[in-house]
């Protein structure tokens, strides 16, 4: 697993990839959680525990976040597999989330079974397409 400094760098790596809007409501990926996620995927982790190293040795922690960004986008080039593993885990994770769910407005539970409301659309939008000479051939 990774040390407690890296346990803090992947939190603030998280925040600083999905970070907290106010305007909307929405949460920062490191503070709900999201690192537990990333944790559970044990193919990656030794990539990501690399890029938490060298974000750790770059003094990641003590920066600002505009100076984190570049950090990340430094780490990113010695690291190749780490920030996009890092990247799609973290939004994975997020928009999995029941405080996300909560700050979207959707109830905190999986789409399936139940689903989600999806509003009627003007299916008369299409006509233009139907009145279309076929572009395929009968088999």
């Amino acid at each position: 697993m990774l040390s407690d400094q890296q346990t803090l760098t992947l939190v603030n790596a998280l925040d600083t990839i999905i970070p907290a809007s106010s305007e909307r409501g929405m949460p920062a990926a490191g503070q709900i959680g999201v690192a537990e996620h990333v944790l559970q995927g044990t193919d990656f982790l030794p990539a990501v525990a690399a890029g938490l190293s060298a974000l750790i040795d770059a003094g990641f922690n003590d920066l600002d976040p505009p100076e984190r960004v570049a950090a990340l986008n430094d780490v990113a080039g010695s690291q190749p597999g780490f920030l996009p593993v890092l990247i799609f885990q973290a939004y994975q994770g997020y928009y999995q989330n029941a405080a996300t769910l909560e700050a979207l407005g959707l109830p905190p539970r999986p789409p399936h079974p139940l689903g989600y409301p999806v509003e009627e659309n003007d299916l008369s939008l299409l006509e233009p397409v139907r009145a279309k000479e076929k572009l395929y051939r009968e088999v």
